[in-house]
C-alpha cells in the first residue's frame, strides 16, 4: 500500500508537475529532487515490509513513510490543481493568473521550502531504512516481479473449471444430514465456531443427489449480523422462481417489504423445497424470520437448513421441529489431508524434516478447516526446507491471538503478509463491501484498477493484456491461496461474483485500521458513526479511502458520514440499505466535489438520487472511476470533459441518460458503460442513451485509443470516423438494428477478444454468413428490433464454433434449427423465443450440444414434437418449456435436469422430478 502510495506521487512529478513547472525556475529543479527520492525510497518499501512483521522499529518506520508518501501526494496534486488545470478557464485567463503567480514570491516560497522538508525527511528515511539492513527489492527475487512474472507465464483464466474439491473429514456428516433432511425434522441446525466448515458442509449438503431429488427447488441466504428480512425473502424468492418465468419474478420485484414474508410463507407452502439460511447471529435474527416459513404446516415439506455460531438461538423452537448437528475440528489425519491438497505436498515419508515442519505449522491450526486451508496457500508457492522454516518462524511474529479460535487468527495474519506486495492492497480493497456481500468482480476489479494497483507491473510482462486480464491473473492468487471464494455461475457458464469469508473479513478490518488504508463507516445498523469507524477503520483524519454503508434515509445517511471526511479523501464508495431507502436529490454531490478536489473514486452505485449530475464534478481532475450505476441521475454535464485522468465511466442508470457529445476528450478511458439496452425472455426496447444536442446526432468516440471495454454501445447512433484507430479494444457489448458497415467494422477487428451482440435479426437474413468468422462473437441475441418477423435462414456453419450463448426471439424459421445449431461445441446457453414455426425439433448427433447446460423453449405454438438421440445433451441442467404445444419430453436427457414449463401438462416429467413452476396464476 504504501509502496502505491509513493508511486503514485513519483507519476504525477514524472507525468504532470514537470511539464508545468519549468516556469518556476528552482521549484523545478525541487520537484525532481523529491522524485527521485521518492523513487529510491520506493526501491526500499518490498524489503521493509517483510521485515516490519518481526521488528517493530522498522514498522514505524513504515508507518511513517506512508504518510510522507501522502503529504508529497497532497503537496504535488494540490499543486497541480492550482496550475494543471487553470488553462481549462480559458488562455487569457491563464495568462493573467500566469502573471500574477509570477509576481507571487510568497507562492513560490511556499511551494519550495514544503518541497525541502519533505525531500529531506524521505532521505533520512531511506539512510534509516539502509543502517538497519533494509535493502533495495528491485531484483529478480522481489514479490514484485514474482507476480509480473505470473502475468507473463499465464494465459487469461476462465473461471468454469474453479470449483472447491478440497473438503475432507464430511463424507459422513452428509450422509447424517441429509437422513434428517428427508425425514420429519422441519429445520437441521449446523453450530460451531467460525471458519470450521459450516457454509461448507451445507453447500455439499445442498447438492447432495438425495437431497436434490428430494426437493423441488432451493435457495441460499446469506443472514449476517444485520438482517434486512425484505431483502431476504424477496432473494429466496427469486431463487426459487425459474429465470424464464418473468411475469413473477417481476411480480416479486415490485411487491412491498412488507408483503413479502406472507408471500414466501404461502410459496413454501405449495411445494417442498430448501432453504439455507446461512449465518444467523442472533435469536432476534429468527424470531424475525419465522414468520417466513410454514413450520407449523404439518403438511408443508418444504425444509430449512440453518447455518449459526450460536447453538441455543433455536431454543424458543421444540425439539421436535429441530436437529441440531455441531461440527467438529479436523482430526490430524485430516489436517494433514487437507494441507496437502493446499499446498502440493504429499507426505509420502521421503522428507521427515519437511513433515516434522508441517506438522508444528498444523498444531497452530489446531484442526481449523479456514486456517489449514489458509496456511496450504502461503505453502504451495515454497518449496524448500529453509521456506517452510521461514514461514513457521513468522507464526510467532503475529499478533491478536484469539482465545477462541487459538491460532488461526495467526494463519491469517501471516497469510496476508506472505501475500506478493501487490496483492495486499487487492485483498483489503475487500474490505469496501458489506459482511456477506456477492461481491461483484467487475465493481472489484474497477476499485483495483483505480486505485493504480497495476501500474507498476512491468510493461514486458503486461503486454496486450487488458486490466481486467491482470485483474483476472491477482483474483486467482488470492482464490489459490483460500483468502477468496469464487461465486457461482451465471447462465453464460462465468463466475460474475466473489465472497470473503467473515473472519479474513474481520482479519481484514484489524488490518485497514493499522495501516490506515480504509475507513468504513456503517449507518445501515442504525448505530453511532463514531462507534463504527473505531470498528472498522481508523480514526485518524489521514485516512484516503471511505466505504458507507448508507441507511433507509439517504440524505441525513450521507450528511452525517460526509461531515467525518477529510478533504485529503482519494475514495468514496456508498452501499446503500436497498429499494426502501427514500430518494435524494444529488445537491450533496456539489459539497463532496468542493470540498474533496483529490478524489478517485467517486462509486455512487444504487443510491436512489434524481437529476442530473452537478457541473461541480468537473473539480475532481484527478477521478478515476465514476459510477451512476443503478441510480436515477438523467444527466451529464459538459464538464465531465474536464477529468482527464478518468479511466472507468459506468453510465449504466436505470433508465436513460443525456450525454454531451465530448466524451471523445476523455482519452484516458479504459472502460466505459452506457445504458445497457436489456435483452432476456422479453425484449424491451428503451433506447440505450440519449445525444444532448439533437435527436439523431452520432456518438463520436474518435480516436480513443485508450479504451479497452466498452458496454451498451448503439452501432446504430456511433459515428464511424476514427473507430478505426480503438486498437487497444478488447471486450464489446453492442446492439445493432441497422448500421451494417459499423457491425462489419467490430466483426472484423483482430484486437476484440470477447462480443456480446443484439442485432436485429433483418441484418442476418440479409447476411447469413455474416457472423460465421468472428472468434471473438461469444453472446448473441437474435430479435425483431423493428418490430417485424424477419424471416431467419437456417444455415450450416452460420455461427462461429466460439459462440457460448445465443438467445434467437421474434424471428421466423422454417426449417428445424437443431441440426445446426447442435454442432456449436461451446454452447452453454440457447433460448428460443416465439421464433419456429415447425412441429417437430430434431437432435440427432449423440454428441449433441455436448456443452449445454441451459436450454428454453418460449412460445413454439406448433411444437408438437422434440426427438433426442442417446447421449445427446449429456450436460444439460435447466429446461424451461412455456406456451408449447409440446406433448411429451424426452426420456433420454440427464436425470439432474430441473424443469419448469407452464401450463404443466408435458408428458414424462415424473422421470426428472416433475416441474418446478408453479402456475402463474397463483401468488408467487
Amino acid at each position: 500500500m504504501t509502496s502505491s502510495s509513493i508511486e503514485a506521487a513519483a507519476q504525477w512529478l514524472g507525468k504532470l508537475a514537470l511539464e508545468e513547472v519549468q516556469f518556476l525556475g528552482e521549484v523545478s529543479s525541487k520537484v525532481e529532487e523529491l522524485k527521485s527520492e521518492l523513487e529510491w525510497l520506493q526501491c526500499f518499501l518490498m524489503d521493509a515490509d517483510e521485515k516490519q512483521n518481526k521488528n517493530i522499529l522498522i514498522r514505524k518506520w513504515v508507518s511513517e513513510i506512508r504518510d510522507l508518501a501522502f503529504s508529497a501526494e497532497d503537496l504535488i496534486e494540490s499543486y497541480i490543481l492550482t496550475v494543471q488545470y487553470q488553462k481549462q478557464e480559458g488562455f487569457i485567463n491563464y495568462l493573467k493568473w500566469l502573471a500574477s503567480f509570477w509576481m507571487d514570491a510568497l507562492t513560490l516560497h511556499y511551494i519550495g521550502s514544503n518541497l525541502d522538508v519533505l525531500t529531506a525527511k524521505i532521505s533520512k528515511m531511506t539512510s534509516r531504512l539502509q543502517s538497519y539492513g533494509v535493502k533495495s527489492s528491485y531484483d529478480t527475487n522481489s514479490s514484485h516481479v514474482f507476480m509480473t512474472k505470473k502475468l507473463l507465464a499465464e494465459q487469461r483464466r476462465t473461471y468454469s473449471h474453479v470449483e472447491d474439491h478440497d473438503v475432507v473429514g464430511i463424507e459422513d456428516c452428509v450422509t447424517c444430514l441429509a437422513g434428517e433432511l428427508l425425514g420429519t425434522k422441519k429445520i437441521v441446525v449446523i453450530h460451531g465456531m467460525g471458519g470450521i466448515g459450516k457454509s461448507t458442509l451445507a453447500r455439499e449438503l445442498l447438492n447432495h443427489s438425495p437431497v436434490k431429488d428430494h426437493f423441488a427447488g432451493s435457495a441460499w441466504a446469506y443472514i449476517s449480523q444485520q438482517l434486512q428480512l425484505g431483502p431476504v425473502c424477496r432473494e429466496i424468492l427469486l431463487q426459487l422462481i425459474p429465470e424464464s418465468d418473468t411475469e413473477r419474478r417481476s411480480v416479486v420485484q415490485g411487491l412491498q417489504d412488507s408483503q413479502l414474508p406472507g408471500k414466501l410463507y404461502e410459496m413454501l407452502k405449495l411445494q417442498n423445497y430448501l432453504i439455507v439460511l446461512d449465518d444467523i447471529w442472533f435469536v432476534g435474527a429468527w424470531m424475525s424470520l419465522a414468520p417466513a416459513f410454514p413450520l407449523d404446516d404439518v403438511a408443508s415439506g418444504s425444509k430449512l437448513l440453518i447455518t449459526t455460531r450460536n447453538r441455543d438461538m433455536l431454543s424458543v423452537l421444540s425439539n421436535d421441529l429441530v436437529f441440531y448437528y455441531k461440527v467438529e475440528l479436523l482430526n490430524p489425519d485430516w489436517s494433514w489431508k487437507l494441507l496437502e491438497r493446499k499446498s502440493n505436498f504429499q507426505r509420502d515419508g521421503s522428507d521427515p524434516p519437511m513433515i516434522e515442519l508441517g506438522q508444528k505449522m498444523l498444531d497452530h491450526c489446531n484442526g481449523h478447516p479456514l486456517a489449514i486451508a489458509v496456511l496450504g496457500g502461503v505453502l504451495a508457492t515454497k518449496t524448500s526446507y529453509e521456506e517452510w522454516q521461514s514461514v513457521l518462524d513468522n507464526l510467532t511474529f503475529h499478533l491478536q491471538r484469539d482465545e477462541l479460535y487459538g491460532g488461526v487468527y495467526e494463519i491469517l495474519a501471516l497469510s496476508y503478509n506472505a501475500l506478493p506486495y501487490n496483492t495486499k492492497p487487492c485483498f483489503l480493497h475487500l474490505i469496501n463491501f458489506p459482511e456477506d456481500f456477492d461481491i461483484p468482480l467487475d465493481k472489484l476489479y474497477h476499485l483495483w484498477i483505480a486505485d493504480g494497483i497495476f501500474s507498476s507491473t512491468q510493461e514486458q510482462f503486461t503486454r496486450n493484456r487488458s486490466l481486467e486480464e491482470i485483474a483476472d491473473v491477482y483474483l486467482m492468487d488470492l482464490v489459490q491461496k483460500s483468502m477468496v471464494q469464487l461465486g457461482a455461475k451465471n447462465i453464460n457458464g462465468q463466475i460474475t461474483i466473489c465472497h470473503l469469508h467473515d473472519l479474513l473479513r474481520d482479519k481484514g478490518l484489524e488490518i485497514i485500521k493499522a495501516e490506515n488504508f480504509l475507513r468504513v463507516i456503517d449507518l445501515q445498523s442504525n448505530a453511532n458513526v463514531q462507534q463504527q469507524a473505531s470498528k472498522g477503520g481508523s480514526g485518524s483524519k489521514m485516512f484516503r479511502r471511505l466505504s458507507i454503508f448508507v441507511g433507509p434515509e439517504v440524505a441525513s445517511s450521507i450528511n452525517e458520514a460526509l461531515s467525518e471526511i477529510s478533504s485529503n479523501l482519494r475514495s468514496l464508495v456508498f452501499f446503500p440499505a436497498g429499494e426502501d431507502s427514500e430518494v435524494a436529490t444529488s445537491e450533496w454531490i456539489v459539497s463532496v466535489c468542493e470540498d474533496h478536489p483529490l478524489l478517485r473514486v467517486f462509486d455512487l452505485e444504487g443510491l436512489r438520487i434524481t437529476g442530473s449530475l452537478p457541473c461541480e464534478i468537473g473539480n475532481l481532475i484527478y477521478l478515476r472511476y465514476l459510477s451512476l450505476k443503478d441510480t436515477q441521475l438523467t444527466e451529464l454535464p459538459p464538464s465531465i470533459t474536464k477529468l482527464k485522468c478518468l479511466v472507468i465511466l459506468d453510465l449504466r442508470v436505470k433508465g436513460s441518460i443525456k450525454l454531451p457529445n465530448l466524451l471523445w476528450k476523455l482519452k484516458s478511458l479504459k472502460q466505459l458503460y452506457f445504458p445497457t439496452r436489456h435483452i432476456t425472455q422479453v425484449v424491451i426496447r428503451d433506447q440505450p442513451y440519449k445525444i444532448e444536442e439533437v435527436d439523431d446526432a452520432l456518438l463520436d468516440l474518435n480516436d480513443m485509443g485508450n479504451l479497452e471495454k466498452l458496454e451498451g454501445l448503439n452501432l446504430d447512433k456511433l459515428e464511424r470516423s476514427g473507430l478505426e484507430n480503438l486498437s487497444n479494444l478488447r471486450k464489446v457489448y453492442a446492439t445493432c438494428a441497422s448500421n451494417k458497415d459499423n457491425l462489419v467494422l467490430f466483426l472484423n477487428t483482430p484486437n476484440i477478444k470477447l462480443l456480446h451482440l443484439a442485432l436485429d435479426a433483418c441484418i442476418i437474413a440479409a447476411n447469413p454468413m455474416l457472423l460465421s468468422t468472428c472468434a471473438a462473437l461469444q453472446v448473441l441475441y437474435l430479435d425483431a428490433q423493428q418490430g417485424l418477423y424477419s424471416p431467419l435462414p437456417v444455415m450450416p456453419q452460420m455461427y462461429h464454433e466460439n459462440l457460448v450463448h445465443l438467445d434467437i426471439s421474434f424471428c421466423t424459421m422454417e426449417v428445424d434449427p437443431m441440426p445446426v445449431l447442435e454442432q456449436l461445441p461451446k454452447l452453454i446457453s440457447l433460448a428460443l423465443h416465439v421464433c419456429y414455426r415447425g412441429s417437430k425439433l430434431m437432435c440427432t448427433s449423440p454428441k449433441a450440444f455436448p456443452e449445454l447446460t441451459y436450454l428454453a423453449f418460449d412460445g413454439l405454438f406448433h411444437l408438437k414434437k422434440w426427438t433426442v438421440a442417446n447421449g445427446g445433451l449429456a450436460k444439460l441442467r435447466t429446461l424451461y418449456v412455456g406456451d408449447c404445444a409440446l406433448q411429451m419430453l424426452p426420456q433420454v436427457l440427464p436425470e439432474e435436469v430441473v424443469v419448469s414449463c407452464n401450463p404443466c401438462v408435458l408428458g414424462g416429467l415424473e422421470r426428472y422430478g416433475g416441474c418446478t413452476h408453479v402456475n402463474a396464476n397463483q401468488d408467487p
